[in-house]
């Protein structure tokens, strides 16, 4: 990048070290850990786009060639698209553990029920049981 503009060098550089840690911190199944490396790489996208446009204005006002710019740009994007496809990525992993902790949770509440019908149905074969007990015995006293 042939630019004066060390800030979004060092956004870039920034940019590098976080996407190079990505794939450790998902392998890493820390929740936490992914969803704050997710913010991480939001906040430093927005920055280094932020300054993206600021330089291509400045590039501007320099009269720099639209194909230098384009250029520029290209070389930007690219490493953006590198992080955002981490970005989706993370959701993806994030998305992944939610469904699995609701399925955990519904087969959960299922179980419960289940023991809960099972509990239900052998009162009631008790009580049946019971009366069935009670009217023999009624009927053994009446003969």
């Amino acid at each position: 990048m042939a630019t004066g503009n060390s800030v979004i060098e060092n956004k870039l550089v920034q940019l590098k070290l976080i996407v190079g840690r990505t794939r450790k911190i998902l392998e890493s199944g820390n929740q936490e850990a992914v969803e704050r490396q997710q913010r991480a790489l939001r906040t430093i996208v927005a920055d280094i786009d932020k300054c993206k446009v600021e330089e291509e204005a400045r590039m501007i006002d320099e009269k720099k060639e639209l194909t230098e710019i384009s250029e520029w740009n290209s070389n930007i994007e690219e490493k953006l698209s590198e992080a955002d496809k981490d970005i989706h990525d993370l959701r993806e992993w994030c998305e992944s553990k939610k469904r699995e902790c609701e399925e955990n949770q519904r087969k959960q509440e299922l179980d419960f029920e289940h023991e809960l019908f099972q509990t239900r149905l052998k009162f009631q074969n008790e009580l049946q049981a019971a009366k069935l007990k009670q009217e023999s015995a009624s009927v053994e006293k009446k003969e």
